[in-house]
């Protein structure tokens, strides 16, 4: 056999095991998605949104916090209003960190509080009163302030964008999302369990060997 006709012959073997090694990866990727089903990448997006409007509601929380039980509050009328507005501001702000938990007791049983578009005009009213607070009264602490209105404006963007993916039925794609991802988890489930007791689950393919 001349060298031309062993290279030849090399070289087909190598596709062969390449095709190979495709087909396994293939079909060990198709198991692995039945049996352990991943969300779609928008539905990532929805959780992660809502992991960043509730960190928001908790850091706007804690910058009320501060002022209701940190700053000197005096006897006059507009400096309880001041510290009334504060202590509302952090009720508020829990109320939203529970939403964004979606704890049944304040979300399912409110209309308001369930529908994106609600839920970002509240969002945007916080955000706005938490502002105008802090542009009347202030506090004696600078970063407190600029850290106070920076997340004022942060959450009041939060609100907007709730009500316009609100308004773009994004909600309703979210609650597709959820219910196809559940009935993946349920069918993954019993997939499993028949894989394991067959015998069936495939094994990570190994590197593919040249030689």
């Amino acid at each position: 056999m001349s060298l031309n006709d062993t290279a030849e012959n090399d070289w087909s073997n190598y596709e062969a095991k390449v095709q190979d090694k495709a087909d396994e990866t293939a079909k060990y990727e198709t198991q692995q998605n039945d049996l352990f089903p991943r969300r779609k990448i928008l539905h990532k997006f929805f959780i992660l949104y809502s992991l960043f409007a509730g960190l928001t509601a908790v850091l706007l929380g804690i910058g009320n916090f501060l002022v209701v039980f940190y700053e000197d509050v005096g006897t006059s009328s507009n400096e309880i209003l001041y510290y009334v507005i504060s202590v509302y501001l952090l009720l508020m702000c829990i109320t939203a960190v529970l939403v964004e938990l979606e704890y049944t007791m304040f979300v399912a049983d409110s209309k308001l509080l369930i529908h994106w578009v609600t839920r970002g005009i509240i969002y945007v009213f916080i955000g706005v009163l938490s502002l105008s607070e802090n542009q009347i009264y202030g506090t004696k602490n600078p970063f407190g302030e600029t850290f106070v209105r920076a997340l004022s404006y942060t959450m009041m963007g939060c609100g907007a964008v709730y009500t316009l993916m609100g308004a773009a039925c994004l909600q309703l794609v979210l609650n597709r999302y959820r219910f196809d991802f559940k009935a993946r988890q349920h069918a993954a489930g019993e997939k499993q369990e028949d894989a394991v007791r067959d015998g069936t689950v495939l094994q990570p393919p190994t590197d593919l060997e040249i030689s």
